[in-house]
């Protein structure tokens, strides 16, 4: 794995504009609004040919409003365990203030290297930073993140603790599964379940996950990257600048990923937003599976779980080739099938079917059902073939392209499904005149 380097600080001091500064994108959720960034952010970085793991977090505060903001700093706690170097940043603008001198002594406990960043300082020759030498630190850096200033220094003060530790490049060879949802029914409570360690922070306000958590799990010798999104609120209820970006996000981890866990609370089932969000799935070409949490709350019969499946089919007919599971994150229940899960649909976003029994499958068709006609013309297929694609892809030549109605295309759609399963996989069919 490779080495792992965390920028830590008081809040509103510019840790995630130097995140973004740092990996070349943005990743983070910026603002003027101090705590926004909340879980740990974590994507690889590279500077002088040497790769690393370079992790925002929230920022460190000693009394706390709420629940979040206590597990904040759990969570940047944990991020200071695991890292190999810190990257401690300060706030020219504001001077060193009671909480910095409170994080200081905190870390100078720590056997690890710390560097120690001065952001902020957007004049070099103007600004004074000499008084943070009062903290006791040997060197100081300053940098601006925002407009880019002396980001080549750090990150040789970096590459030069990071040298002689392993450094072992980790390609992800395994499945991406985006974690998806509305706000609250329970997306981190999943992912922290299967992971075994509080790796989302969780809590009952909606939309506490604003930017996307990564965590790669490997059970039974397979690897799982997990991606934890922020929820998708109808648009009216966007209402800041925030909110906004943690909707990108979501849009984001739905196109990196290869499958998408659409989580349903089973308590309130589904309604028009998971629709939406199911129909962003299918448009970005990406598996599709249907988790519906909080089972262990619901009252059960015979056939309940089989009552809930034709529910959520007969709601929305288009994704009926989303299999469904019922899990519980609280206690853990079926959680094992996310993963056998996701390999069948896996396997079905990646299957191939030769032409021979795609013509053989063709002829079958011609044989059992007449085709659409209209004015004396009638379609007549010729040749059916699998093409390169992001979903399973078919080409049918047929003659006269202009009768192909979006019914017919359903209609074989629903025909290559019955005959090849194509399990979780959205299908894509195009016509071509002969």
């Amino acid at each position: 794995m490779l080495e792992l380097v965390a920028i830590i600080g008081k809040p509103n001091v510019g840790k995630s504009t130097l995140f973004n500064r740092i990996i070349k994108q943005r990743r983070a959720v910026t603002s003027p609004i101090a705590g926004v960034t909340r879980d740990r952010i974590i994507a690889q970085a590279e500077c002088n040919d040497i790769k690393f793991n370079l992790v925002d977090t929230g920022g460190i505060i000693t009394e706390f409003k709420n629940d979040i903001e206590k597990e904040t700093l759990e969570q940047t706690q944990q991020a200071i365990d695991n890292a190999n170097v810190i990257i401690l940043l300060l706030d020219a603008q504001s001077g060193i203030t009671a909480l910095d001198e409170h994080i200081v002594e905190k870390i100078r406990k720590i056997n690890k290297p710390i560097i120690v960043a001065i952001n902020k300082v957007d004049d070099f020759e103007k600004h004074d930073w000499s008084e943070f030498y009062k903290l006791g630190f040997d060197e100081l850096i300053p940098i601006s993140a925002e407009h880019g200033k002396n980001i080549n220094e750090l990150l040789d003060k970096v590459v030069i603790n990071l040298r002689g530790q392993s450094k072992i490049d980790f390609e992800f060879d395994g499945i991406k599964i985006a974690i998806i949802g509305r706000p609250n029914v329970g997306k981190s409570s999943i992912l922290n379940k299967i992971s075994g360690t509080k790796r989302s922070i969780v809590s009952d306000i909606p939309g506490t996950t604003r930017d996307i958590v990564e965590t790669i799990i490997k059970y039974h010798k397979k690897n799982y990257l997990f991606l934890d999104t922020a929820g998708l609120r109808k648009k009216q209820k966007i209402n800041d600048a925030v909110e906004h970006y943690s909707v990108l996000r979501t849009l984001k981890g739905i196109s990196d990923c290869d499958i998408s866990l659409l989580v349903i609370d089973a308590l309130r089932g589904i309604d028009e937003q998971d629709l939406k969000i199911a129909e962003l799935v299918i448009e970005n070409n990406k598996g599709l599976i249907i988790a519906v949490n909080k089972w262990d709350l619901i009252e059960k019969e015979n056939n309940t779980a089989k009552q809930f499946e034709d529910y959520i089919y007969k709601k929305a007919p288009f994704i009926r080739f989303a299999p469904i599971i019922f899990i519980s994150a609280l206690t853990g229940q079926r959680l094992n099938k996310i993963y056998e899960t996701a390999d069948l649909v896996f396997e079905n976003l990646t299957k191939k079917i030769s032409t021979a029994a795609l013509l053989k499958f063709m002829n079958e068709l011609k044989s059992k059902y007449s085709m659409p006609a209209n004015k004396g013309k009638k379609i007549k297929l010729n040749y059916f073939t699998q093409v390169e694609g992001a979903a399973p892809t078919f080409v049918a030549h047929i003659t006269h392209r202009e009768l192909a109605t979006a019914n017919f295309k359903n209609f074989l759609i629903n025909q290559l499904r019955e005959n090849f399963g194509f399990i979780g996989a959205p299908l894509n069919l195009y016509f071509k005149n002969k």
